[in-house]
Protein backbone atom coordinates (compact mmCIF):
# COMPACT_ATOMS: atom_id res chain seq x y z
CA UNK A 1 0.00 0.00 0.00
CA UNK A 2 2.88 2.23 0.96
CA UNK A 3 4.17 1.56 -2.84
CA UNK A 4 1.46 2.46 -4.31
CA UNK A 5 1.03 6.09 -2.50
CA UNK A 6 4.38 6.99 -3.30
CA UNK A 7 3.79 6.17 -7.45
CA UNK A 8 0.58 8.50 -7.16
CA UNK A 9 2.88 10.76 -5.16
CA UNK A 10 5.26 10.28 -8.19
CA UNK A 11 2.42 11.18 -10.74
CA UNK A 12 0.98 13.88 -8.94
CA UNK A 13 4.11 15.10 -9.18
CA UNK A 14 5.29 14.38 -12.74
CA UNK A 15 1.54 15.88 -14.20
CA UNK A 16 1.91 19.15 -11.75
CA UNK A 17 5.37 19.36 -13.18
CA UNK A 18 4.56 18.89 -16.96
CA UNK A 19 1.55 21.90 -16.08
CA UNK A 20 4.30 24.31 -14.70
CA UNK A 21 6.29 23.55 -17.89
CA UNK A 22 3.75 23.38 -20.55
CA UNK A 23 2.22 26.44 -19.46
CA UNK A 24 5.40 29.12 -21.09
CA UNK A 25 5.24 27.07 -24.14
CA UNK A 26 1.65 27.74 -24.82
CA UNK A 27 2.65 31.17 -23.95
CA UNK A 28 4.79 31.62 -26.96
CA UNK A 29 3.96 32.88 -30.04
CA UNK A 30 2.87 29.82 -32.10
CA UNK A 31 4.26 29.94 -35.46
CA UNK A 32 3.72 27.50 -38.26
CA UNK A 33 5.53 28.09 -41.45
CA UNK A 34 4.41 24.97 -44.56
CA UNK A 35 6.26 24.94 -47.89
CA UNK A 36 6.17 21.78 -50.16
CA UNK A 37 9.69 22.63 -51.64
CA UNK A 38 7.47 23.82 -55.25
CA UNK A 39 6.40 26.88 -53.95
CA UNK A 40 3.47 26.00 -52.30
CA UNK A 41 3.57 27.69 -48.77
CA UNK A 42 1.35 28.23 -46.21
CA UNK A 43 2.88 30.72 -42.84
CA UNK A 44 0.85 32.07 -39.92
CA UNK A 45 2.69 34.08 -37.22
CA UNK A 46 1.35 35.64 -34.06
CA UNK A 47 3.48 38.29 -33.13
CA UNK A 48 4.38 38.54 -29.04
CA UNK A 49 1.71 41.91 -28.51
CA UNK A 50 -0.94 40.78 -30.28
CA UNK A 51 -0.04 41.50 -33.81
CA UNK A 52 -1.28 38.96 -36.22
CA UNK A 53 0.44 37.37 -40.19
CA UNK A 54 -1.28 35.01 -42.26
CA UNK A 55 0.30 34.28 -45.28
CA UNK A 56 -0.72 31.95 -48.38
CA UNK A 57 0.87 31.31 -51.34
CA UNK A 58 1.16 29.10 -54.38
CA UNK A 59 3.70 28.21 -57.12
CA UNK A 60 1.65 30.32 -60.20
CA UNK A 61 1.35 33.56 -57.91
CA UNK A 62 -1.79 33.23 -56.40
CA UNK A 63 -1.47 34.70 -52.81
CA UNK A 64 -3.47 35.49 -49.87
CA UNK A 65 -1.84 37.48 -47.15
CA UNK A 66 -3.48 39.61 -44.34
CA UNK A 67 -2.19 41.07 -41.59
CA UNK A 68 -3.09 42.66 -37.74
CA UNK A 69 -1.01 45.38 -36.18
CA UNK A 70 -0.76 46.50 -32.86
CA UNK A 71 -2.79 49.50 -32.46
CA UNK A 72 -5.59 48.33 -34.76
CA UNK A 73 -4.09 48.84 -38.01
CA UNK A 74 -4.76 45.83 -40.70
CA UNK A 75 -3.54 44.96 -44.08
CA UNK A 76 -4.74 42.58 -46.53
CA UNK A 77 -4.06 41.71 -50.45
CA UNK A 78 -5.45 38.66 -52.38
CA UNK A 79 -4.58 37.75 -55.71
CA UNK A 80 -5.23 35.28 -58.62
CA UNK A 81 -4.37 34.69 -61.68
CA UNK A 82 -2.94 38.43 -62.22
CA UNK A 83 -5.60 40.65 -60.80
CA UNK A 84 -4.81 41.88 -57.22
CA UNK A 85 -6.35 43.58 -54.52
CA UNK A 86 -4.77 45.58 -51.52
CA UNK A 87 -6.47 47.18 -48.56
CA UNK A 88 -5.31 48.93 -46.02
CA UNK A 89 -6.81 50.32 -43.00
CA UNK A 90 -4.80 52.79 -40.86
CA UNK A 91 -4.44 53.67 -37.09
CA UNK A 92 -6.67 56.98 -37.01
CA UNK A 93 -9.58 55.97 -39.57
CA UNK A 94 -7.35 56.47 -42.96
CA UNK A 95 -8.06 53.43 -44.98
CA UNK A 96 -7.19 52.66 -48.80
CA UNK A 97 -8.36 50.07 -51.28
CA UNK A 98 -6.29 49.40 -54.59
CA UNK A 99 -7.00 47.17 -57.08
CA UNK A 100 -5.93 45.87 -60.60
CA UNK A 101 -6.14 43.39 -63.49
CA UNK A 102 -4.37 41.21 -65.62
CA UNK A 103 -5.00 43.74 -68.59
CA UNK A 104 -3.57 46.69 -66.74
CA UNK A 105 -6.48 48.21 -65.31
CA UNK A 106 -6.03 50.32 -62.27
CA UNK A 107 -8.29 51.16 -59.16
CA UNK A 108 -7.47 53.38 -55.74
CA UNK A 109 -9.42 54.48 -53.58
CA UNK A 110 -8.13 56.49 -50.41
CA UNK A 111 -9.54 57.66 -47.58
CA UNK A 112 -8.31 60.51 -45.52
CA UNK A 113 -8.09 61.61 -41.72
CA UNK A 114 -11.20 63.62 -42.37
CA UNK A 115 -13.39 61.62 -44.06
CA UNK A 116 -12.45 62.55 -47.19
CA UNK A 117 -12.16 59.76 -50.04
CA UNK A 118 -10.02 60.37 -53.73
CA UNK A 119 -10.80 57.87 -55.84
CA UNK A 120 -8.76 56.96 -59.04
CA UNK A 121 -9.55 54.77 -62.41
CA UNK A 122 -7.54 54.02 -64.84
CA UNK A 123 -9.11 51.65 -67.57
CA UNK A 124 -7.08 52.37 -70.32
CA UNK A 125 -5.80 48.32 -70.27
CA UNK A 126 -10.05 47.20 -71.24
CA UNK A 127 -10.25 49.83 -73.36
CA UNK A 128 -6.82 48.99 -75.32
CA UNK A 129 -8.38 45.02 -75.79
CA UNK A 130 -11.97 46.29 -76.50
CA UNK A 131 -10.50 48.75 -79.51
CA UNK A 132 -7.69 45.74 -80.88
CA UNK A 133 -11.06 43.46 -80.94
CA UNK A 134 -13.22 45.84 -82.74
CA UNK A 135 -10.60 47.12 -84.88
CA UNK A 136 -9.82 43.36 -85.62
CA UNK A 137 -13.34 42.47 -86.66
CA UNK A 138 -13.04 44.59 -89.91
CA UNK A 139 -12.41 43.26 -93.13
CA UNK A 140 -9.32 44.75 -94.72
CA UNK A 141 -9.64 45.69 -98.18
CA UNK A 142 -7.97 43.25 -100.49
CA UNK A 143 -5.47 44.85 -102.57
CA UNK A 144 -3.98 43.38 -105.68
CA UNK A 145 -1.53 43.61 -107.61
CA UNK A 146 -2.97 44.99 -111.35
CA UNK A 147 -2.30 42.22 -114.23
CA UNK A 148 1.02 42.43 -116.02
CA UNK A 149 0.52 44.00 -119.45
CA UNK A 150 1.00 42.09 -122.44
CA UNK A 151 3.39 44.76 -123.90
CA UNK A 152 5.93 44.28 -120.69
CA UNK A 153 6.30 40.46 -121.75
CA UNK A 154 7.89 41.32 -125.18
CA UNK A 155 10.34 43.80 -123.44
CA UNK A 156 13.66 42.44 -123.91
CA UNK A 157 15.19 40.43 -120.53
CA UNK A 158 18.56 41.59 -119.38
CA UNK A 159 20.40 38.03 -117.93
CA UNK A 160 22.47 38.43 -114.50
CA UNK A 161 25.42 36.63 -113.87
CA UNK A 162 26.63 35.59 -110.68
CA UNK A 163 30.34 35.54 -109.79
CA UNK A 164 31.60 33.82 -107.01
CA UNK A 165 33.29 35.88 -104.05
CA UNK A 166 36.83 35.89 -103.51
Amino acid sequence: MDVLMNSRKKMTLLVTALLICAQPALAQRNDISISDGMGEEIQIKNGWFGGKSKNIQDRFGNKYQSSKGIFGGSQSEAAVLGNSIKRKKGWFGGSSVQGSTIFGDKVESKKGLFGGRKTKVDISGSAAVVKSLFASSKPKPYIQDPLPIPSQFDAPVERQTLEPLE
